[in-house]
């Protein structure tokens, strides 16, 4: 997989100054990734945990906020009090100054990405960088703590301190990254005039993404098989054929964040059991869409609530057999679901997403990407694993994190109780606590790991001490 540089812009800039900006931080980007190894993503104008950002910048090492300031000249910073260009004071959007609008947008960011359920160590610091459009000098005033995640540049010293800003516990990989964009539901947002990138299958040089695909177009293809007749061996009944058909051409998504509703579109929410519509999807409901307080199960302005926080799931799967009901009696209205539950609920997506399952025969009902998704590993499954029966069910969400040519050591270790990541891969950390080797699989107990990520990795294994073994060896040495 080779990298590049991909821009989204989810609705255009108020202003001319921040389109302008836009465009000129992206072309330096795509200058500086297109003949990159490394994936940059530049997200224009996106809004994410009810706070809106000029832009979020997501690399290997690092992912921050940008924001867009169109001043130059000598710029003091400081905490207490406004920011100046040149005794001009500088605006930080809602009456807020620069510094408090920093610090909103740090905290949203990383509150955002948590909700969707990112790798917590990915969010641990989240910088924010002030860019301005014209030349400064700067007079930082800032503390040393805020000056540890708080950046100040300009455009024409953008490059230069984006590839200065690493976060010790952000390692994300390509793929990471690219599933991050589906996960923010960013694929009809792509800006196509200043993207440059392309994927390639390392196991096929002749498959690649150019930008006429969307990423999570390259993911599906290659994690979901194109489900043939041959495909439906064993499944129960013409339902599962149905529902496996209609998966692998899904193309209803709900748009992670909606700014505006389309006439006959209903937001579909989850609240708490006081229908308080505070934060979140509920907000959201509650701010732009009519939702009522107190609400807590059934239509509401031009939304649809359902319970979540401190309801039971039985409860939800009552409620929510209650609102398929409702969407095929009133399907003059397109539903668009949101992660029900998944959020300040704390529910996980596999738990959720089931309860779902029957709206996705529907055409009047859109839903999340994040479900789609659970639906996809069960298809993995059932396609490559149908020997698994139903006192095999316990294996199913632990295999799911790993590929299937690890699977029958996976089982074999839940089986024999032998403690190992059941969160998918394994990794070896040093004394000050960083990654210095990866595999798909490793068993610490006993010093193994199979398939490591790379040959660096593979040295750093052996000299800790650990094995590499195949997988036929290690079976067959657990049988005897």
């Amino acid at each position: 997989m080779t990298g590049g540089f991909i821009a989204f812009r989810c609705c255009n800039f108020e202003n001319t100054a921040e389109r302008e900006q836009f465009r000129e931080l992206s072309n330096k980007l795509r200058m500086e990734f297109s003949n990159s190894e490394d994936f940059c993503l530049f997200i224009g104008n996106y809004n994410i945990y009810n706070c809106e950002f000029d832009s979020i910048l997501i690399k290997q090492d690092a992912i921050f906020a940008v924001e867009f300031k169109n001043y130059g000249g000598k710029v003091i910073a400081n905490e207490n009090g406004n920011w100046t260009a040149d005794d001009v004071v500088i605006r930080g959007g809602s009456n807020k100054t620069v510094y408090q609008q920093a610090r909103i947008n740090h905290v949203a960011l990383r509150n955002g990405l948590k909700e969707i359920g990112l790798n917590p160590k990915w969010i641990k610091d989240i910088p924010t960088l002030i860019v301005f459009n014209q030349s400064i000098k700067l007079d930082n005033q800032l503390s040393s703590k805020v000056k540890s995640w708080l950046y100040i540049t300009d455009n024409d010293h953008f490059i230069e301190k984006i590839n200065d800003i690493t976060c010790k516990s952000t390692d994300m990989t390509n793929l990471d990254i690219i599933n991050l964009a589906i996960s923010l539901n960013l694929n009809s947002f792509i800006d196509k005039e200043l993207s440059s990138f392309e994927i390639k299958d390392k196991n096929d040089g002749k498959d690649s993404l150019t930008v006429d695909e969307t990423p999570s177009d390259f993911i599906r293809d290659r994690t979901i098989t194109v489900l043939d007749n041959q495909s439906f061996d064993g499944l129960n009944n013409n339902d599962d054929i149905d529902f496996y058909k209609e998966l692998n051409s899904y193309d209803k998504y709900t748009p992670n964040h909606i700014y505006d509703l389309r006439p006959n579109q209903i937001f579909v929410f989850g609240t708490d059991t006081k229908g308080s519509q505070k934060y979140g999807a509920s907000g959201i409901a509650s701010k732009r869409f009519g939702a009522h307080i107190g609400v807590t199960n059934g239509p509401t302005g031009m939304c649809y609530a359902l319970p979540t926080k401190g309801s039971s799931i039985n409860d939800l799967s009552m409620a929510v057999e209650k609102f398929i009901s409702y969407a095929h009696s009133n399907n003059q209205y397109t539903y668009m679901v949101t992660p029900i539950g998944c959020g300040h609920a704390g529910h996980s997506a596999d738990v959720i997403a089931p309860l779902f399952k029957d709206c996705l025969l529907m055409d009047n009902v859109w839903l999340p990407d994040v479900f789609i998704q659970v639906y996809r590993k069960s298809v993995i499954l059932a396609m490559e694993g149908k020997h698994l029966t139903i006192d095999n069910n316990k294996y199913r969400n632990v295999l799911t994190y790993y590929s299937p040519k690890v699977h029958d050591i996976v089982r074999l270790l839940i089986e024999k109780q032998i403690p190992f990541n059941q969160n998918g891969g394994f990794s070896l950390i040093d004394e000050e606590n960083a990654v210095i080797a990866k595999a798909e699989l490793g068993i610490a107990s006993e010093k193994v790991v199979f398939f490591p990520f790379n040959s660096q990795s593979e040295l750093a294994f052996k000299n800790a001490g650990y094995k590499i073994m195949d997988v036929e060896t290690y079976l067959n040495n657990k049988k005897k």
